[in-house]
């Protein structure tokens, strides 16, 4: 019952890890020059040339010691990375995870055989189960097939923390504890940990030497649920995994305390393949819906979810499933190759179990039962309460999109992720009237398994396409504008300018208060709309060589200043260069200030200090300097603009 995304192969899954090559440490050049790019779309040409002379200075100091650094550390590392980002990005985060750090989705199984339906959790779920142990199985066998890029492999160690993997909260620092071992290196944990109503069961999924059948899970999943659902619930230590990390380490430790065996029942909780919530709720979802099975599955019952884990099943009353999952073991990715797998499989059997119902005289579940006090019980009320605060504050919508897929994108030549990222810039212009440059807002993670253990980058170098497809739709809209045809704007030998542009800024000129508003402007206003984009009016502004009237547009009055900073250089309205000179003689000054330990040192020459001085001082004292001559020249005309 394998599909072709787990077919048996001769290669074993983990094969090739040995042989994978180091992470390689980049040149100092290397680093600095893909920084410097990658700040060009957040700075303007004043704060890039000061970052310019930050980075020169970086790189002729402490930046060549702090690289042979590196280069050291990754002689003895095969990733050099990997454990600097693990501790940084997750482990030593001290926010509750469950709700921050977590991620987590909804199982497609309703768009097809498993539509919402009272009464179907326990049979879907463990035909559920079944497919996901055979997943296991495979990664145990190493028969899942290798990823790989043309001929080369990729890096498969995530997959090994997919089962039986877990966080365990410290005091400042976190740790991630893997039981998972291949068949060829031994014994590995295969027991079921089910969580329902504040109760925690465990049951091995192997009897006999052979994997459960569906039915024997059942009939372990039904024991625990009429035990749950005729007794008192349990103390749901399990909400302890949404707190705080250090309050949950010291919760931990207080827990082990009281009872070693609370320890015992700890590691077997996470040692688990799996957990598997039995949650009574019964959410809402269509195939075009699943904001509120989403949500659930996010903020749903702590006492039924262990926050830690890297897995956790969950099944709903109405037989919905969905998954949360610790990020810090494995990226997403690994999870949708699994839920993939089950998903085919359950697709291919028409959502039935097609194999024996025949049931073994198998062990039932066994309980573990913490021993807790007066203070763990108010640990976990504490847990809740701010759990619950949390949740209070989330919103999510999660919409299925069904009018094109990955298919049409790459057919127009545009990656999908590319996309994706383009459609949230786009979104966020519209509804907030700018756009969003704040990295930590918006970053792509790209996983670069060519290497080994899966070295994780963040990146933001696709913001420089972003502006470059802005600078497409501005010249679309200034085309559809008819500024290219229009006479207004002001003559400047012999041509007509009327629109200058640049990055995310667009000047408009004309020599009148009626052409710029009625020729210019509000074209441009008419045709950005067409387009989903709207003019933001607090940040438009006029400047203007003679007194105007005020302007007001869409109801809302547009500033008029005395002067304003287009490409690099100070316009006044008076048209005045002593400004501009200024202005030029102080950033000059600033220049000079930073780098007044390198003219200081007497490790360097005074020739190179000149020429230091040469290349960062004087182009930055005397960029522009040819126009500072402009008033003797004279303009024609009343020029205004609108910038």
């Amino acid at each position: 019952m394998e599909n072709q995304l787990a077919k048996s192969t001769e290669e074993r899954t983990f094969q090739y890890q040995d042989s994978l090559p180091s992470l390689p440490v980049p040149s100092l050049e290397e680093s600095l020059k893909k920084y410097l790019e990658s700040v060009k779309p957040f700075a303007n040409e004043e704060e890039y040339k000061n970052t310019e002379a930050i980075v020169w200075k970086f790189q002729n100091g402490i930046g060549e010691k702090l690289q042979q650094k590196l280069l050291q550390r990754a002689k003895g590392r095969r990733n050099w990375l990997e454990e600097w980002w693990l501790n940084v990005a997750y482990l030593d985060v001290r926010i509750p995870s469950q709700l921050n750090v977590n991620f987590g989705g909804p199982a497609s199984h309703i768009e097809h055989y498993w539509p919402p339906k009272e009464g179907t959790q326990l049979e879907r779920g463990s035909i559920s189960l079944w497919h996901n142990l055979n997943y296991w199985q495979l990664l145990r066998k190493e028969k899942l097939a290798v990823e790989k890029v043309g001929n080369t492999p990729l890096d498969m160690n995530q997959f090994r923390m997919l089962f039986s993997t877990c966080k365990i909260p410290g005091i400042t620092r976190d740790s991630i504890i893997n039981y998972f071992r291949t068949e060829s290196e031994g014994h590995s944990p295969s027991h079921l940990a089910v969580l329902c109503r504040g109760r925690v069961f465990v049951f091995d999924v192997m009897h006999e030497g052979y994997l459960m059948t569906a039915p024997e899970i059942q009939r372990q999943l039904t024991y625990i649920q009429k035990k749950c659902h005729s007794e008192p619930d349990g103390p749901g230590v399990a909400a302890l995994t949404t707190e705080e990390r250090t309050r949950w380490a010291k919760a931990r430790e207080y827990l082990i305390s009281l009872n070693p065996e609370n320890l015992t029942i700890l590691e077997k909780i996470q040692s688990s393949l799996l957990v598997f919530c039995l949650d009574d709720d019964s959410p809402h979802v269509t195939p075009e819906d699943y904001s509120q099975v989403s949500a659930k599955i996010l903020n749903g019952d702590p006492t039924v979810r262990w926050g830690d884990k890297s897995y956790n099943l969950i099944a709903f009353s109405n037989g919905v499933f969905g998954s949360n999952c610790d990020h810090a073991p494995f990226d997403a990715m690994v999870l949708v190759k699994v839920c993939y797998y089950v998903d085919e499989n359950i697709l291919e059997n028409e959502g039935r179990w097609k194999g024996s119902e025949k049931v073994r005289d198998i062990p039932v579940p066994e309980e573990l039962v913490f021993t807790v006090d007066e203070k763990v019980l108010n640990d976990i009320n504490q847990a809740k309460a701010q759990y619950f605060k949390q949740v209070s504050d989330l919103q999510l919508v999660v919409y299925a999109f069904t009018s094109f897929g990955k298919k049409l994108t790459k057919e127009k030549q545009l990656h999908p992720d590319t996309f994706i990222q383009l459609a949230l810039q786009l979104a966020y212009y519209r509804l907030h009237g700018r756009s969003l440059l704040n990295l930590s807002r918006i970053f792509s993670i790209l996983v670069s398994r060519l290497f080994i253990c899966d070295s994780i980058l963040i990146s933001r170098f696709w913001i420089i396409f972003t502006i470059i497809i802005w600078n497409s739709l501005s010249e679309y809209i200034m085309r559809n504008a008819g500024l290219e045809e229009a006479q207004a704007g002001i003559k400047i030998a012999g041509r007509n300018i009327n629109n200058l542009t640049y990055a995310d800024d667009t000047t408009l000129l004309a020599e009148s208060e009626e052409e710029l508003k009625k020729s210019l402007l509000m074209k441009v206003k008419v045709e950005s709309e067409k387009v989903g984009l709207k003019l933001n009016i607090q940040k438009t502004k006029i400047t203007a060589s003679s007194p105007i009237a005020s302007w007001k547009i869409d109801g809302e009055t547009v500033e008029t200043v005395a002067d304003f900073i287009f490409l690099g250089s100070k316009i006044t309205t008076d048209g005045a260069c002593s400004h501009e000179i200024k202005r030029r003689l102080l950033l000059g000054r600033k220049v000079m200030t930073n780098l007044d330990s390198i003219l200081k040192s007497r490790d360097i020459t005074l020739p190179t200090k000149v020429h230091l001085v040469k290349a960062m001082v004087f182009p930055v004292v005397m960029y522009g300097c040819e126009s500072w001559m402009r008033e003797s020249l004279g303009l024609q005309g009343d020029p205004t603009s609108s910038s």
